[in-house]
């Protein structure tokens, strides 16, 4: 293949490396693969805790940081990792996160201050992202 995209399945795999080893075998001497999945590193994931919605238990098995994720791809024989940012974090998913909260009996604060605050942090590095997008090159990018 020349391209393999896994848009929200990585954190539902049981045995993730052996996943991405088997993208990395699949692909074509100057494939890539594309993944997205939730940011455990982003700003809804400190502010909300465990009332950030895209933890989603039991359905999400891991989630690992950007810096874990990239490593997992050069373990799996990817010779280039990159993270990018894709686009601005919908509304729905902060207020869902401040639904949470205020379900759990905590303070939810103001959502749609916080969305954007994130969107404007991720503007300077994907690590502020909700979400995580990486392309990982099989051969040289």
């Amino acid at each position: 293949f020349d391209v393999i995209t896994l848009a929200h399945v990585f954190e539902h795999l049981h045995d993730p490396r052996t996943a991405l080893r088997a993208c990395h075998d699949l692909l074509g001497e100057q494939g890539r693969l594309w993944m997205a999945l939730p940011n455990p590193d982003s700003l809804g994931h400190r502010r909300y805790a465990d009332a950030w919605f895209p933890l989603d238990p039991p359905r999400h098995l891991f989630l690992p940081p950007q810096s874990a994720l990239v490593r997992l791809c050069r373990d799996a024989g990817f010779e280039s990792v990159r993270i990018v940012r894709r686009g601005r974090s919908g509304p729905s998913g902060f207020r869902e996160c401040a639904n949470r909260a205020r379900q759990l009996g905590r303070r939810s604060g103001a959502a749609a201050m916080l969305r954007h605050l994130s969107d404007l942090l991720a503007t300077f590095t994907p690590r502020w992202a909700e979400e995580t997008v990486l392309i990982a090159f099989k051969g040289r990018a």
